[in-house]
């Protein structure tokens, strides 16, 4: 089959041993690549409930990069070798967090993280 699964792969889950309680995920805009489209497909997937800013950059985008270097000039380069799709609905490009949180000039004067507030609220 195309896709195979999670018995498939690792055999029979014990279900005792499964985290059933609440996932954040805290988001913001310095939250992109990777890290940007793992966060959507959790909370797509519904795994996951994301606080914070909206992430800084759209999902669908290119990566897997590779390196190279000039032969001459030895300058260092990367290449982005494949596009990844985002999930969900083609015209949601930006991720953008279940539950919104701003950071304020007042937060930052007084080292508060928005975000962790929350956390620590619930």
């Amino acid at each position: 089959p195309a896709l195979m699964s999670t018995q498939m792969l690792f055999g029979p889950v014990d279900t005792t041993e499964v985290f059933r309680g609440n996932v954040f995920v805290l988001v913001s805009s310095a939250t992109c690549s990777s890290a940007g489209m793992m966060a959507r497909i959790l909370r797509d997937a519904g795994i996951a409930t994301l606080v914070g800013e909206e992430v800084g950059n759209a999902p669908p985008a290119y990566g897997d990069i590779r390196r190279f270097q000039t032969c001459i000039s030895g300058i260092d380069f990367t290449v982005s070798t494949k596009y990844f799709f985002g999930t969900g609905p083609a015209v949601a490009m930006h991720v953008i967090p279940d539950i919104v949180t701003r950071l304020t000039v007042s937060d930052i004067l007084q080292s508060i993280d928005p975000e962790v507030q929350f956390l620590l609220s619930e």
